[in-house]
């Protein structure tokens, strides 16, 4: 899904904010997965840090890559200096703001990617039956870092992308969302296209 561009725009978003921070010199990406992102991060003159709870996902974002620093680790216990990093990417996954201070140097900034309200909309239309709301809520999580960190900035970026039926699949696969979804007697026939919607909140630890 990533190599076939489904996240190519809100991936455009975060080179776009990282162009206009100047003063990022390290930069960690906070539960990287296989690297997508921090690959996209490689051309902008950064150290870049990254790692991930799964050894598995650190083997394949490591392969080939000789100038990021990747690393199988916890985020309880990131293995990095204090006050060593100027910016933190924590895309989709969870946050430890407590570690996420410790690291970061006092100007530094966290860029953390939240899923939007239509976010895979399509597949919450088909599964409702089995969701509390087939209305999708962010509010807990920005209000979470509403109270860690001082927002900078909020954008959002959502796309509408077709999928055909081996895309579908990967989506289902990759997906939180449908980790817990009894699969049987659903129809996926009538999705044509996902939305993948992001908010990307900029903040500045408190």
């Amino acid at each position: 899904m990533l190599n076939d561009g489904f996240y190519e725009h809100i991936a455009k978003e975060i080179t776009n904010i990282l162009d206009n921070c100047t003063d990022v010199k390290n930069l960690v990406d906070a539960g990287c997965g296989d690297g997508y992102y921090s690959h996209i991060a490689e051309d902008k003159n950064h150290n870049i840090f990254a790692f991930d709870f799964s050894k598995d996902a650190i083997n394949v974002a490591s392969r080939g890559v000789n100038n990021i620093c990747f690393m199988v680790s916890d985020i309880n216990n990131i293995p990095l200096k204090d006050n060593s990093m100027d910016c933190i990417l924590n895309i989709y996954t969870p946050a430890n703001y407590i570690e996420f201070k410790r690291i970061l140097s006092d100007s530094g900034k966290i860029i953390k990617i939240v899923p939007g309200k239509e976010h895979l909309k399509e597949l919450r239309h088909i599964i409702k039956e089995q969701l509390k709301n087939e209305e999708y809520s962010n509010q807990e999580v920005i209000d979470c870092f509403k109270e860690h960190c001082e927002l900078i900035n909020r954008v959002r970026a959502k796309n509408t992308i077709r999928v055909n039926s081996k895309q579908l699949e990967n989506l289902i696969r990759m997906t939180p969302l449908m980790f817990d979804i009894d699969l049987k007697n659903i129809n996926y026939n009538d999705i044509s296209e996902i939305t993948i919607d992001g908010e990307i909140l900029v903040g500045k630890i408190k």
